[in-house]
């Protein structure tokens, strides 16, 4: 098992993940991101337009291996 860091950054915001998740490898711990973005962004209570949310993964020694982003643009319509 290897251990990965879900770091998050909300536009100014960063948020370090210091726990970590144990995942078989690399491919697992992507994929684990791919699906928590969407959690990610229908959690977030409040959003500002146009909005980023970026994980990056990085490994036991503190190496980014991926990054991916998710963006939210919303208007009210009359």
């Amino acid at each position: 098992m290897h251990r990965f860091f879900f770091d998050i950054i909300d536009g100014n915001s960063v948020l370090i993940d210091d726990v970590g998740t144990e995942f078989n490898g690399l491919a697992e711990a992507r994929a684990e991101v791919i699906a928590f973005l969407p959690n990610l962004l229908r959690d977030k209570r409040e959003i500002s337009t146009p909005s980023t949310l970026t994980v990056l993964l990085r490994d036991s020694v503190g190496i980014q291996r991926y990054r991916a982003s998710i963006s939210v643009e919303a208007s009210i319509v009359s």
